[in-house]
């Protein structure tokens, strides 16, 4: 098989595995946040956190319009530009809906705010390989590799850095 030829197949779906597992390891409560109906109307009632969790439901669920999601995790940044986890998840659908550079923004910020944060490192890895920035991208794997990260994020960013010298 030419590496060349499906590059683009294997970056999407390598990114949507990862974000798939990232997903499902981030901590979840145990009763599900219901998504209101009306959030424009009560949103200024609403904390931080529950925004948050409130647009991460419309956007994950398919029970709201994912832009009404994005709106409320955007008026979080409005009162709290510093948000890492607003910023962590519209990161995340950033990479979703192939925006790459708004991802790579996203993550390049939290790491301002966060410099040890390995998993936004990792994530702005994978924006840089999506914005064919690859040798940005291994700049930022061999931080992870030389970090006190888990291995298994370890093992990630390996994985990439082979495919990164595969094509």
């Amino acid at each position: 098989m030419n590496l060349q030829k499906h590059r683009g197949q294997l970056i999407a779906i390598i990114v949507v595995f990862v974000i798939g597992v990232t997903l499902a390891m981030l901590p979840h409560k145990s009763s599900v946040v219901p998504v209101k109906e009306e959030v424009t109307e009560s949103k200024e009632t609403l904390s931080v956190d529950e925004k948050i969790e409130t647009a991460v439901e419309i956007i994950t669920s398919g029970k709201g319009a994912p832009m009404r999601g994005i709106s409320l995790l955007k008026e979080v940044l409005e009162e709290d530009p510093k948000n890492t986890k607003a910023l962590y998840y519209l990161g995340v659908f950033s990479i979703q809906s192939g925006q790459f550079d708004k991802g790579i923004g996203r993550f390049e910020a939290i790491l301002e705010l966060e410099p040890n944060n390995q998993d936004a490192r990792l994530l702005l890895s994978r924006c840089l390989i999506g914005n064919n920035q690859p040798e940005e991208a291994k700049k930022e794997l061999n931080k992870i590799m030389q970090s006190e990260a888990p291995v298994e994020l370890k093992d990630n960013a390996n994985e990439l850095i082979e495919e990164i010298k595969k094509s």
